[in-house]
């Protein structure tokens, strides 16, 4: 019993040093960038939300790539856990995960 509370509060702490330190520091970065990445099937990525700080944003995977008439994407379509959402690409920041380190 006293195993598993620590075990959750250990959980519990890296989580929200994972969301406060890295997370964070991912918005600013891609914020200064001049040019958008190009989004793929299957990426993370993290939902901007205006009612929300930053920290409690929630985190997506990108399931469909939805290109405008000129072919370029600027809508994707996103899985949470609470459902399938559409949003445009300006709202979503994507983690820094490699597609072999996804796929393990």
């Amino acid at each position: 019993n006293r195993r598993l509370k620590y075990q959750s509060r250990l959980r519990d702490h890296f989580r929200s040093r994972f969301r406060a330190e890295y997370l964070s520091t991912l918005v600013h970065r891609f914020e200064a960038r001049k040019f958008r990445v190009s989004m793929n099937i299957g990426d993370i990525v993290l939902l901007k939300q205006d009612n929300k700080k930053r920290i409690n944003w929630p985190l997506a995977r990108v399931i469909e790539l939805l290109p405008s008439i000129d072919g370029v994407v600027r809508v994707v379509k996103v899985k949470t856990p609470s459902g399938e959402i559409i949003r445009p690409v300006q709202r979503l920041f994507p983690l820094e995960v490699p597609v072999e380190e996804r796929s393990h």
